[in-house]
Formats: C-alpha cells, structure tokens, sequence
C-alpha cells in the first residue's frame, strides 16, 4: 500500500475577492502554507490578485489572506498566497488539521 498524505476534503471559501468583484461557488483544495487550489468555474486571470477570506471553526478565527494566480485549469485556479502573518499560518494550519483527510500518495 502506498504510503498516506494529507488532502483538503472540499472546503468552502467564504469570501474571494478580486478586482472586478467577489467569486461564487468556490472550493477549496491542497491547502498548504504556500498557497491552495480553489475549484472554481469563474473567470480568473493568471497573475491576478485575490483576497481570501478564510475561517478557522476550530480557533472561531478569521483572517484575509493575500494571494496571486499561478495556475489555471478547467476546473480551478492555483493561488500562491503572499507575505503571510502568524495569525494567516495558525489559521491555515488549524484548517489543514481539521479538514484534511489521509489519501494515499501516487505510486512512483
């Protein structure tokens, strides 16, 4: 069997915002530090700038995290986040802890 990593159950974003207004029906998966992938069916422009608003059930905590479009796909958009605080760490990490689930890795 292959050995586990963690992957991010589809997770509502409560709130996106981008320059021309906020983004509908979005989800999000592969939170990391660095960044995550949101699922989304909405125009979003590569090299373009987003606010997410992120919560955290675990600590009842909020907090808007800056980010960048670094890959687009059918199905999604990859955001690096940029310049994080501690609170923005400890918010992702507290998400990572309780919404992710062990999936087996890709064999090699």
């Amino acid at each position: 069997m292959p050995p586990l990593t963690n992957r991010l159950r589809a997770y509502p974003i409560r709130q996106v915002v981008q320059p021309f207004g906020s983004i509908a029906h979005c989800y999000m998966r592969d939170l990391s530090e660095g960044g995550a992938y949101l699922e989304t069916d909405q125009p979003v422009e590569l090299d373009q700038q987003l606010v997410l608003t992120l919560f955290s059930s675990m600590l009842e905590q909020s907090c808007a995290i800056k980010g960048i479009v670094v890959r687009r796909d059918k199905k999604g958009i990859g955001v690096r986040f940029e310049d994080l605080i501690s609170k923005q760490k400890h918010v992702i990490r507290s998400l990572i802890e309780s919404c992710c689930v062990p999936i087996p890795k890709p064999s090699e």
